[in-house]
């Protein structure tokens, strides 16, 4: 009788002490307020998307839509300025939007996501710009200078060493430094930012984006789908035509030397163009 009160008293106690039931224990997460502080899904807070897992898709679904509907907007100017016009307004427009992007971008565990955002540079480029879908992607990153993820590891650094500054002045007890950088510091941070590269699309006519599409068609003399891309005309038609990147750094070295006004240089990058047009033509009528 002794064991079996003891038994029972125990049981008791044990069933006090079990976890609450699981809906019980997440009751407070699908309330609709927490401390009449409204719970939300998806919240946007100074230009960046946040979602209760912090990832990047709620943030690329709006530059998605929002660059989607720029484009439309601006679709009569887009189909007749040139090349550099073009990616001026994509950098005006569309590229501050995948700066608020950075936040996130740091702290996202999915490398599949970074890629996602990565091509979503990509496509809203070509779709300004009017380059085909199908053209090369190491021609298009760098006429548009995509350096989303060199930016992301920027700020990385950048957000490190300052909770080290600040980690280092509340150790001294010191808080009114809590907040001041010193200037050899302050030097390495902006030395952190790389020096931007040549702008590729300045002073570009329309047919340079022509000129890369050539590259994305199919080649008229092969029966089979072969893309004439540059390798495919050298390595079975053995012909050399000039690399869009290689065309663009020689008509910029070109329009240096040349000098003069601006409708000179472009007029020179205009003619210089054409004459590599012809050439593709030639080869793909005759």
């Amino acid at each position: 009788m002794v064991l079996l009160e003891w038994h029972e008293t125990q049981q008791e106690e044990i069933c006090c002490r079990r976890l609450p039931p699981r809906r019980a224990r997440n009751a407070f997460i699908r309330s609709n307020s927490i401390r009449d502080i409204p719970v939300e899904k998806k919240y946007k807070y100074l230009g960046v998307c946040l979602n209760q897992k912090l990832t990047l898709d709620d943030q690329m679904d709006h530059i998605r839509k929002k660059s989607n509907f720029i484009k439309l907007k601006l679709s009569p100017l887009l189909s007749k300025c040139s090349l550099g016009y073009r990616k001026n307004l994509w950098e005006m427009f569309v590229r501050p939007l995948f700066e608020f992007t950075l936040p996130i971008h740091v702290i996202e565990p999915t490398k599949t996501r970074k890629d996602d955002l990565r091509r979503l540079v990509l496509y809203t480029f070509k779709g300004f710009t009017r380059i085909a879908k199908t053209a090369p992607n190491y021609i298009v990153n760098r006429l548009c200078s995509n350096d989303v993820d060199q930016r992301g590891e920027r700020v990385a650094e950048t957000q490190k060493l300052l909770w080290e500054m600040r980690s280092r002045a509340w150790d001294t007890c010191d808080i009114s430094k809590s907040f001041i950088i010193d200037v050899g510091e302050k030097e390495s941070l902006l030395q952190s930012e790389e020096e931007d590269l040549v702008n590729l699309c300045k002073e570009i006519p329309y047919n340079g984006v022509e000129f890369v599409n050539l590259f994305t068609k199919l080649c008229p003399k092969c029966p089979g789908k072969a893309i004439m891309s540059r390798k495919h005309l050298l390595s079975v038609h053995n012909l050399n035509f000039l690399d869009p990147i290689e065309l663009f750094e020689e008509i910029h070295q070109k329009q240096e030397e040349i000098g003069g006004t601006r409708t000179a240089r472009v007029f020179f990058a205009f003619q210089r163009i054409k004459q590599e047009i012809d050439r593709v033509n030639e080869f793909i009528f005759n």
